[in-house]
């Protein structure tokens, strides 16, 4: 199987479990970032998978987000026309933003893991 997943550091998944963040109340409600322990911990309590390699990619993910943030600013008017009111746009906007510098400062990350049945 293979797994693409933002991540908290393995110090602030404990905490970010009892706290709401920007993201968790205004763009995701109810959602939660994972650590890698996590997955590893979810993964071997299964009994059948183990991951077999761990990629980093926030940098690219950071420049992802970068682009998505320009490509937005430069649709605004067409998104308008679909609907998509100012406070929403200005929401996405500050989300997008948000989540790039998060990956920039490694407050958070995006892994790609590979997990394979075990032996």
């Amino acid at each position: 199987m293979f797994l693409q997943a933002i991540t908290n550091p393995e110090r602030d998944y404990e905490a970010s479990l009892r706290n709401v963040d920007f993201a968790k109340r205004y763009v995701f409600p109810g959602g939660q970032l994972v650590s890698l322990g996590a997955i590893c911990d979810a993964a071997a309590h299964s009994g059948e998978l183990q991951p077999t390699r761990v990629e980093d990619v926030t940098p690219h993910y950071a420049e992802t987000l970068r682009h998505w943030r320009a490509r937005m600013a430069g649709n605004r008017a067409q998104m308008r026309t679909l609907g998509l009111d100012e406070r929403f746009l200005r929401l996405w906007d500050f989300y997008l933003a948000y989540c790039e510098g998060g990956f920039r400062e490694r407050a958070i990350r995006t892994l790609q893991l590979k997990l394979e049945r075990a032996s």
